[in-house]
């Protein structure tokens, strides 16, 4: 880590009915575990993604790791192969690397997505996205 993390001197409590909802594409973004909320290492985020919706084609600069809580779906790997997955299971997705994930069941798809904290997200066309769930 380039610069010294802030060192946390209390326990925060988020709850969800506290945290406002973003709408992106179908899917609901809630930012729990955000720099506005004394996270400085970790970023964590519960995404509920609507049947047949999927999130916006994208990559990270740092790797990130979805805990899928609900439902099913599909990983694409831009120009790679496409993972299905079901809950409840974990996806490590390298940083890097263009994907999307996509909804393919009749249920909500819903899963806690983490990574390192002021991580860069960039869309399919290398554009840095700004996302108002990391304030």
């Amino acid at each position: 880590m380039a610069e010294t993390a802030r060192k946390l001197t209390q326990t925060v409590v988020t709850r969800l009915a506290d945290v406002q909802e973003f709408d992106l594409a179908g899917n609901r973004m809630y930012g729990l575990a955000t720099p506005s909320r004394g996270a400085s290492q970790v970023e964590v985020w519960l995404t509920r993604v609507q049947p047949e919706a999927q999130t916006p084609v994208h990559s990270h600069n740092g790797e990130e790791v979805v805990v899928v809580l609900r439902g099913r779906g599909e990983a694409r790997r831009i120009g790679k192969e496409t993972i299905t997955f079901e809950a409840p299971c974990s996806l490590v997705l390298p940083p890097h690397e263009l994907h999307q994930l996509a909804n393919t069941g009749r249920d909500l798809l819903e899963g806690i997505a983490c990574l390192p904290a002021g991580s860069r997200i960039f869309d399919e066309h290398g554009v840095e996205m700004v996302l108002p769930w990391r304030v």
